[in-house]
Order: structure tokens, then sequence, then C-alpha cells
């Protein structure tokens, strides 16, 4: 049995919006960046509504930044990211205006994290790894314990 289909939030809605609008940048939606974003759509349970707001997309070039300004979610930037330059290259080339567009939403994506607070997380993180080794090597000494006493 194959995995339910998650329905798209509004910041991944903007997400997907936003990576078609960087496919029409150099002027070539080429065949091969819109299958390669269908084929992802295909897998996310999308409304009907949305994928009519996709389609007219597709056909018509909309402004990237009108959307990307709607990507609430961290990890949805940086999965466009991921995507734009995916798909930057679907036509074999990776243009100026790509570029230029590329870094200038990377740069404002850098300038809304607090790094201090993911060091914070990243800090917190490893402490729960570590506890959870000590505990572990505390559990195995407790069993190894109880083995030697009664076995």
């Amino acid at each position: 049995m194959s995995p339910a289909k998650r329905p798209l939030t509004e910041s991944q809605f903007n997400k997907w919006r936003t990576l078609i609008a960087l496919a029409h940048l150099d002027g070539q939606f080429c065949p091969l960046e819109e299958s390669f974003i269908r084929e992802r759509l295909s897998k996310r349970d999308v409304k009907d509504e949305q994928m009519q707001v996709f389609e007219a997309d597709f056909a018509q070039s909309q402004p990237a930044q009108d959307f990307f300004c709607k990507i609430h979610e961290l990890q949805d930037r940086a999965m466009l990211f991921y995507l734009a330059r995916l798909i930057f290259f679907q036509d074999g080339q990776f243009c100026d205006l790509e570029k230029m567009f590329y870094e200038k939403f990377h740069g404002d994506h850098m300038s809304t994290l607090d790094l201090d607070e993911i060091r914070k997380q990243i800090q917190d993180i490893e402490q729960k790894i570590i506890d959870s080794d000590r505990e572990e090597q505390s559990n195995k000494s407790l069993i190894s314990k109880l083995i030697d006493q009664f076995f």
C-alpha cells in the first residue's frame, strides 16, 4: 500500500509557484522543467483550485518575488533553493538572470535567519544525543548487572 499523499500547506503552495515562476525566467520554460515540477506535484494531494493556479502559472510567467515572500516555513525555502538549482539546469544552462534571482532570494532568506537561535538549537540537539548515549550506556550497565546477578 502506498503512503497517503500529503496536502500542500500555504507555504508549500507558494514554494511551487515560486519555482514555476523561476523556471520561466530565462524565457524558456522547457518541457523538462515542466515535467520535473509536474512529477513532484503528482506525489502531493494538490487541490483542484491549487492545480488551476499552477496551470495558469505554467502557461503565463508570474513575478517570482510575489510568491517567495509568502514562503514562511524555513524547510520550504531550503527546499526551494535545492529544487531551483535542479530546475535551472534542466535546460542545460544556468543563465545570469537565474543566478541573479537565486542569489537575491538566497540573500533575503539568509537575512531572516537568527543564527544565534540556530546555534542554540544545534547545541540542544547535541546535548540530547549525548544524554541519550549516556542513558543507553547506563541501561546496558543495568542489564549486565541483572544478568550477572540472576544468571
